[in-house]
């Protein structure tokens, strides 16, 4: 089934302050012994701040154009099934300094235009597996084992970029891209009911 749901343009007022988003969501699911669920999301968020990006609007911290999440589950037979989960979005707004300020001998990142959130982080995206043994399903008891890889391919997505001075030349600034998981991260659980 597929199916195109088209969200109406949202404003709000706060803080002296308006937003505006708009967004066109698509899913589907299958069938049978494979089960697959996709999901798009193509959609803008504005915001205009009085006293912020020179009273413009600019994209507000949620703006991510593209999302995509693919999802199927397959069961190999009555004791195993495997799943698979992928992630996809356009990278979160960013504010960056394009020039530098020097106060009592201390180089301070500056935003000199003003503009806000004129560029973007990297796009994220992340595989997961997962596969389920069932254990004994007596009357009382039913149990199972799931071992899953969270971030199977071991992209290390960007949660943050800074900047910082070269440590062998403190003239040169660098950015750094900051990433709170950029490796695999196996599970195991053990699921019982009663």
């Amino acid at each position: 089934m597929n199916r195109l749901v088209p969200c109406s343009s949202l404003s709000s007022a706060q803080w002296n302050a308006r937003s505006t988003a708009r967004s066109f969501i698509w899913f589907d699911r299958g069938s049978s012994t494979t089960t697959r669920c996709r999901s798009a999301n193509v959609s803008r968020s504005w915001r205009k701040t009085t006293g912020i990006g020179n009273g413009d609007w600019y994209r507000s911290l949620y703006d991510r154009p593209n999302i995509l999440n693919v999802s199927v589950v397959y069961a190999y037979n009555s004791k195993w099934t495997f799943s698979a989960n992928f992630n996809y979005s356009s990278g979160t707004p960013a504010t960056f300094p394009d020039t530098r300020l020097d106060i009592q001998g201390l180089s301070i990142p500056f935003n000199s235009s003003g503009n806000r959130n004129t560029y973007r982080l990297p796009a994220y995206n992340r595989l997961d597996l997962s596969a389920i043994m069932k254990g004994h399903q007596g009357k009382k008891l039913k149990q199972e084992w799931v071992f899953g890889l969270y971030n199977a391919y071991a992209r290390p997505n960007a949660y943050s970029i800074y900047f910082r001075q070269n440590k062998d030349n403190p003239s040169i600034k660098e950015a750094v891209r900051l990433s709170i998981l950029g490796t695999v991260l196996p599970s195991v659980a053990w699921n019982f009911t009663f």
